[in-house]
């Protein structure tokens, strides 16, 4: 009887509570590679500096295609890109030191509205995100509601195994540096009934 409860626990958990992902591009690097396995934890408590997984049906018109980026704008934040190559959020240029290079590609003036997010690739060179969205419907704000949840563990490879900080985008301090999508960094289930 124990036993059957137990496993009733941990089917509801990881269900309801927890998936897992696999990276299956580079727009996340040097955070996160192709290859990858994640835990996301379902959450609706997204601060700056998280990494979330979301369905990119709205955002990026792929429906049924999950992505992995960083929230560099929460409701309320107004972002600019760029002063100097850097983001400026809030009015202070932004600390970024998990990017894999310069984040100037596109430039953009966003105040981010309730319900929504702004999210970038930390390899912005080759990561579509907000930014490809500018012209679509939304104006590459991404819904609340299509956040899965918060990249919270990384449990393959071996050799990098451990939790996923957020990062904190700081705009006190500064520098610039999920599924199949132009280059894109997008994350495939391998959660209950899919294949990593």
């Amino acid at each position: 009887m124990a036993a059957g409860v137990a496993v009733l626990v941990l089917v509801v958990l990881w269900t309801q509570v927890v998936q897992t992902y696999t990276v299956v591009a580079d727009s996340m690097i040097p955070t996160l590679h192709n290859g990858d396995r994640l835990v996301v934890l379902r959450t609706s408590s997204i601060e700056r500096g998280d990494l979330v997984v979301f369905d990119g049906e709205h955002l990026l018109g792929t429906p049924g295609t999950a992505y992995v980026k960083r929230v560099v704008g929460v409701p309320g934040d107004h972002v600019v890109c760029c002063t100097e190559g850097r983001l400026v959020v809030n009015g202070e240029p932004a600390d970024e030191p998990f990017l894999a290079g310069p984040t100037d590609q596109v430039t953009f003036d966003v105040t981010v509205p309730a319900d929504r997010y702004w999210v970038l690739g930390d390899n912005r060179t080759d990561s579509a995100d907000s930014r490809s969205a500018l012209g679509r419907p939304g104006g590459g704000m991404l819904r609340a509601s299509d956040v899965v949840g918060e990249v919270v563990w990384r449990y393959w490879p071996t050799g990098r195994i451990g939790p996923i900080e957020s990062a904190t985008v700081d705009p006190a301090r500064a520098d610039a540096a999920v599924v199949r999508l132009v280059g894109d960094t997008s994350v495939s289930s391998s959660g209950p009934g899919s294949r990593p």
